[in-house]
């Protein structure tokens, strides 16, 4: 058999390779895809050093390590735990960060974040975010570290802590304690301290309740910001039609909480927390409320006058909190506006607490303290709703006028001027060194 000799050497033509060497050459001109790719080639190599080209390469150069890393992770070693450490032993030893095939999404991350940061200064998606406290304040919304207190401090605080019979030793006695008391500690979670709540503080009170319902219809305390409505758990006050439909709708904005048929003029309030319910939270509840009512209060007692008068800086609504067995109470009321302001600002001031779990008599005291405040809130009700239904009513002219609204609309303008007198000497029998700083305190805002 002959043998095979190998085959001569193919000697390449130097021409060719010349042309193969020399990426500047343009091609054949039968080869389009050819040409292309060099003109890319050529392109890439005249980039200018600009800062968008420094990008482009790090975006390039974490693409091509991203799927460097998915190959490793999925292809070589598969997806089990033993495998995938084999894999980010594998990636760092190519020199390659485990965690790149997440930076593009840390990138978006980290720009939603700082989005989010930004427009955290000007909004919040509930009170209790770490930026209501801020938007509050900046809303001239001050709770009790503020330490403003009402003009009418001691009077509410007398009146707060009024004996009942309905509280007595013989209707809430130690069995009546120990019920609330096993009820509290056995609560999962904040509807069940709700309804514990709810068996024993309101009584039979014939007032109009809402619950847990936020008050969409009243005009932002915020205008600036983004907060969301003011949603207490529960909320007192007025059927909507008690009120004269010129008031509601001339003020409707204030005193009105919902479309519906909710009650409106709303300066009673009680704020609750579950076991795990957070007292910061909870003072800016308080706040928040305490500023819906006074601002309510307010515009009704306002009405129909040419001109708006400053707050007298008594208190007209009253916030409740309750929370881990503490009964806190809270009056908030306006104060004029303060130096460089344009509008007033709201206060809201403690008055008092109890610790219901503590014995049988501090829960009777936190029941009478708030059964006594449901009292009040409802008493100021009706005088504002009656001094605005008179106004309503002078407002129609001398010819039309009733002369029974002309005489209650000036016994409630003297009364209201009396107790003002009456305060205001009360108050100068006080300390003045007292008096004065919380003037201060008032109006540094």
């Amino acid at each position: 058999m002959p043998s095979l000799s190998p085959a001569p050497p193919v000697l390449e033509d130097p021409s060719c390779k010349r042309q193969r060497d020399n990426d500047d050459d343009d091609g054949d001109a039968n080869d389009p895809p050819r040409a292309r790719k060099r003109a890319r080639a050529r392109a890439r190599r005249r980039t200018r050093l600009t800062p968008e080209a420094l990008r482009r390469l790090s975006r390039d150069t974490v693409r091509s390590e991203q799927r460097t890393v998915q190959w490793v992770q999925s292809e070589a070693f598969g997806s089990s735990r033993g495998q995938a450490k084999k894999a980010r032993k594998a990636t760092a030893a190519l020199g390659i960060s485990s965690s790149a095939t997440s930076h593009r999404r840390s990138r978006r991350s980290s720009k939603t974040s700082q989005s989010t940061r930004t427009n955290s200064i000007d909004s919040a998606s509930s009170i209790h975010d770490a930026s209501a406290a801020q938007i509050l304040r900046d809303h001239q919304i001050y709770g009790p570290a503020k330490r403003c207190a009402p003009a009418n401090l001691v009077e509410l605080q007398e009146k707060m802590r009024r004996p009942r019979a309905s509280v007595s030793p013989s209707r809430v006695d130690e069995a009546t304690w120990e019920r609330y008391c096993r009820a509290y500690y056995a609560a999962k979670n904040e509807d069940a301290v709700t309804a514990n709540f709810m068996q024993h503080f309101p009584g039979n009170a014939p007032y109009e309740t809402i619950q847990n319902t936020a008050f969409r219809k009243m005009a932002s305390l915020t205008p600036s910001a983004r907060l969301p409505p003011v949603k207490p758990d529960i909320a007192a006050g007025l059927p909507p039609e008690d009120i004269d439909i010129k008031i509601r709708r001339e003020i409707g904005a204030y005193v009105l909480t919902t479309n519906g048929d909710t009650p409106a003029l709303v300066n009673s309030f009680t704020e609750l927390k579950g076991p795990r319910g957070k007292e910061k939270a909870g003072l800016e509840q308080a706040a928040y409320d305490g500023a819906a009512g006074a601002r309510a209060m307010h515009k009704m007692r306002s009405f129909g006058l040419s001109a708006e008068p400053e707050p007298d800086g008594n208190a007209r609504t009253f916030v409740t909190s309750y929370m881990q067995g503490t009964t806190a109470f809270y009056a908030s009321h306006m104060q004029p506006p303060g130096r460089g302001a344009t509008t007033g600002s709201y206060h809201t001031y403690p008055l008092g607490g109890e610790f219901s779990l503590g014995s049988a008599a501090q829960f009777r005291a936190s029941i009478t303290s708030y059964r006594n405040l449901q009292d009040i809130a409802a008493s100021e009700r009706q005088a504002a709703l009656q001094l605005a239904h008179a106004q309503s009513v002078a407002q129609q002219g001398p010819n039309t006028q009733d002369p029974a609204a002309a005489s209650s609309v000036r016994q409630a303008r003297q009364a209201s001027s009396s107790t003002k007198r009456a305060r205001r000497v009360e108050s100068s029998s006080d300390d003045d060194s007292y008096a004065s700083a919380n003037e201060d305190e008032c109006n540094d805002v």
